[in-house]
């Protein structure tokens, strides 16, 4: 087996890990970190296609991935309902067996994607430190009237 990112587990094939990402590239800096995330365990070339946070969405997304030429090895979703579409996408594609040896991972980890059908890789966000993060920028701009963006990251 080999170890890709995010904690996804690829079964040994002939040839490079083919990483797809499906995402929505109104969120830019989410796709650029992953890309980045990649190129740091020496993945270079990753297939993006557009999908927005809907179940229905990752389903179709999934659907154009999995029916191409070269299908990838492993999807990573932007987002967790999106996840679950593509993941029921990929059964009706490739069926119940051979959809088990595609890798899913998705932001998020919201109830159910524990359970089967699902079992996805997820990365789990800090809630609480996304609250305090969001109330302290409230603060900061409540008391000195700066309305400039501000950017957090978290390792």
């Amino acid at each position: 087996m080999r170890r890709a990112p995010a904690g996804l587990t690829v079964s040994p094939k002939s040839g490079p890990l083919a990483i797809a990402l499906l995402g929505d590239s109104r969120f830019f800096r989410k796709m650029e970190a992953f890309l980045h995330g990649l190129s740091m365990h020496g993945i270079h070339s990753c297939k993006i296609e557009e999908a927005d946070y809907s179940y229905e969405s990752g389903a179709e997304a999934a659907y154009r991935l999995l029916t191409s030429a070269h299908a990838p090895d492993a999807i990573f979703c932007s987002g967790d309902i999106n996840t679950m579409g593509a993941l029921g996408r990929c059964s009706e594609v490739k069926g119940e067996i051979l959809a088990r040896h595609y890798q899913f991972a998705g932001f998020d980890a919201p109830c159910g994607m524990e359970l089967p059908p699902y079992g996805i890789t997820a990365l789990r966000q800090d809630t609480g430190q996304l609250a305090r993060d969001a109330v302290q920028i409230l603060k900061r701009m409540i008391d000195t009237d700066d309305r400039s963006p501000v950017v957090v990251t978290r390792p």
